[in-house]
């Protein structure tokens, strides 16, 4: 696709470009420098489209501006899925919160994943094929394994998330006191065993015992 005059580049912008900043944006929490080298780029081929008294120059500045433009969206799109991606492995790693966690099934989570990443492929296949592919299109693929990722997050619930993972860390917590304990236990046994054996371990009578015994001897005689 050639774009020919400012209007075309405009409109990807507001269309396409905007929205899936403002997503990258709100996702990561911060600004990406390829996202933002590729704009300047568009903005200098503008810049030279705009001040131009030369139609061609200008037709292939507006070219190269949409370019730009285009694989800024690009990154936008595959910059959230890669870290849309990462929440959601959090989750599907975890067989507790796939059991308990949403209020979906087990299949209905897994079939979004499965759909997530077919788009995944065909997005990355049509950008290493790159011959008769409209970079919008693979944009287009791109958003759409991003929508299934943002179905498959919506589907878990904060509380039960969250109550899921306080009773597994009470139970760790119990499990290595338990452990701390017997291991205590354990070492005491053996080695009062070990000084019974080598004879260097003597068991004595507690001190208030043996005064209160050498007490009533003296009374006694």
């Amino acid at each position: 696709m050639t774009v020919t005059n400012e209007d075309e580049v405009y409109k990807f912008y507001n269309e396409t470009f905007k929205y899936l900043y403002a997503d990258l944006v709100a996702t990561i929490g911060e600004k990406s420098e390829q996202v933002s080298f590729e704009l300047q780029a568009c903005l200098s081929h503008l810049v030279v489209a705009k001040t131009t008294t030369c139609l061609e120059t200008a037709t292939k500045n507006y070219d190269k501006a949409h370019g730009h433009l285009v694989r800024a969206s690009l990154d936008c799109a595959k910059l959230i899925w890669i870290e849309l991606r990462k929440r959601a492995k959090d989750f599907s790693s975890d067989a507790d919160l796939m059991q308990l966690g949403h209020n979906s099934t087990m299949d209905g989570c897994y079939k979004l994943l499965k759909e997530s990443e077919e788009f995944a492929k065909k997005a990355r296949r049509a950008e290493v094929t790159n011959t008769g592919v409209n970079p919008e299109d693979t944009i287009i693929l791109w958003y759409q394994s991003i929508k299934a990722l943002n179905k498959f997050l919506d589907l878990f619930v904060a509380s039960k998330v969250s109550s899921i993972k306080k009773v597994r860390k009470t139970k760790t917590f119990k499990d290595r006191l338990w452990d701390i304990l017997v291991a205590f236990v354990i070492g005491m046994i053996v080695t009062l065993l070990a000084g019974y054996a080598s004879g260097s371990f003597e068991l004595k009578k507690p001190d208030f015992l043996v005064n209160f015994l050498y007490s009533q001897t003296t009374v006694q005689k």
